[in-house]
């Protein structure tokens, strides 16, 4: 069996999540090839960008220009990072997210099955907040835990040349019947509000956005990820 995956971030002023990505990619039980594809419409090109522990795997850097509109800047980043894949399967893992070494171990086998992918519910953690909200979405997947086939690119650049960037949302209410798809309840992805750098465009990143619930001391958040991971995340605001 062919084993490879092309993994895709888009970006934007976050060289610090970047970074931390790369050490959860160096750290997955994936073997196999992967391709990396980082696409950045920020405000500087980084000229030595520096990712963590040397990957043992190629990636592609490619710098789009300063984009200023947050929606439109993640628009383009898709479309071109999405040109750029050469593989059949696909995940979209951004910067700011926690995932489990399995996690492209276990997303390839899913989309062994299916075109298309995502765990349920969209679990996202505040940690400048300490606090984390649980989404009641049991009918789509969150862009960052999602991952699909070539067979759905075409669909999503459809969604995009629209001009939503909340391409998730679109593609799972309007287009998902259209491929074999599955979701799992799994909590092998996090999706990290507050982390330094370009504030992101989804919900859950900013104060007003409400209903989240107060974590002392990071509790919860150890119990999903285990302690090493949380202690990084406790010492980014310490």
């Amino acid at each position: 069996m062919n084993r490879s995956i092309s993994i895709i971030t888009p970006t934007a002023d976050r060289e610090f999540c970047l970074s931390r990505l790369s050490y959860y990619l160096q750290r997955q039980t994936f073997i196999g090839d992967i391709q990396w594809v980082v696409t950045d419409s920020g405000s500087r090109k980084y000229e030595s960008l520096t990712c963590g522990p040397n990957l043992d795997f190629s990636w592609e850097y490619k710098y789009l220009g300063h984009i200023t509109k947050p929606h439109k800047s993640f628009c383009r980043n898709m479309a071109d990072a999405l040109s750029r894949v050469k593989h059949n399967k696909i995940l979209v893992m951004e910067d700011d997210d926690w995932y489990h070494p399995t996690y492209v171990e276990t997303m390839f086998e899913r989309l062994n099955k299916y075109q298309l992918v995502g765990e349920i519910p969209a679990t996202y953690y505040h940690i400048k907040d300490e606090s984390y909200r649980i989404l009641p979405n049991v009918d789509r997947a969150s862009m960052c835990q999602m991952g699909f086939t070539k067979s759905v690119v075409s669909i999503i650049q459809h969604i995009i040349k629209q001009g939503s960037a909340f391409v998730d949302i679109q593609l799972w209410k309007y287009y998902s019947s259209q491929f074999k798809k599955q979701l799992y309840n799994r909590r092998l992805s996090i999706g990290i509000k507050g982390m330094p750098g370009n504030i992101g465009i989804g919900i859950g990143h900013r104060p007003t956005d409400v209903h989240r619930t107060k974590d002392k001391n990071f509790q919860k958040l150890e119990e999903w990820i285990g302690k090493e991971d949380t202690d990084f995340y406790r010492s980014i605001y310490k």
